[in-house]
């Protein structure tokens, strides 16, 4: 099985509406499809937007990652970015 490919994101997208703040997962290095499958599932349960990943040392998004998520991965939005720390600061202005 080959892995998915993550869809390059250069800059978060603005807030569903008026007064929301939506809420984005960021993780930098996460490298085991286990861990990250789980931390996908949680970013679910817990109502993110979606959740941006490193390109540089990341797991891809592999049947493994799908497994650990418990389908988490399929529903959720999941982004990779060159540079984490310029795509974070540019979302913060």
């Amino acid at each position: 099985a080959e892995a998915l490919g993550l869809e390059p994101m250069p800059l978060l997208p603005p807030p569903p509406s008026e007064g929301a703040r939506a809420v984005w997962l960021a993780l930098d290095e996460v490298s085991d499809p286990q861990n990250l499958g789980s931390l996908l599932r949680s970013a679910l349960f817990l109502g993110a937007a979606g959740v941006l990943v490193s390109e540089k040392n990341s797991a891809p998004l592999t049947p493994a990652v799908s497994r650990a998520s418990a389908g988490a991965m399929e529903l959720l939005r999941v982004h990779s970015s060159r540079n984490l720390v310029r795509t974070l600061a540019a979302a913060r202005e």
